[in-house]
């Protein structure tokens, strides 16, 4: 069986008293980025592409989920947080940057390892 992080996720905050909807969530997620695709041989532009954000939100947001839960202990040791509290902001600066939230996860945490390695 596997778990189900975004109901992890919904328990914690329900544990701090907070509310979540799936709205809620979707609106703070990055939004699928499309460019042009690559010009045919005749030169014109015929469709597009996904340029490298999930496309599905739910499974990015559950892996960005992961990513915050395994590295917990050190985000409550730099930020005094826990995985839950820093979810959301980390759902905002993806947006902000068009990334998606998985992937600012994994930066965030890779940041707080070399500021740890170099301390």
């Amino acid at each position: 069986m596997q778990r189900d992080t975004i109901r992890e996720y919904q328990k914690a905050l329900a544990r701090r008293g907070e509310t979540w909807t799936s709205t809620g969530m979707e609106s703070a997620l990055p939004r699928v980025i499309a460019g042009p695709a690559a010009p045919g041989a005749d030169g014109v532009l015929r469709g597009t592409r996904v340029l490298g954000v999930n496309a599905n939100a739910r499974d990015d947001f559950a892996a960005a989920l992961r990513v915050l839960q395994r590295n917990n202990r050190l985000l409550e040791a730099r930020f005094g947080l826990g995985w839950a509290d820093i979810a959301a902001t980390v759902c905002g600066e993806a947006r902000r940057r068009g990334f998606s939230t998985a992937a600012v996860a994994r930066l965030l945490v890779a940041a707080l390892r070399r500021e740890g390695e170099t301390s």
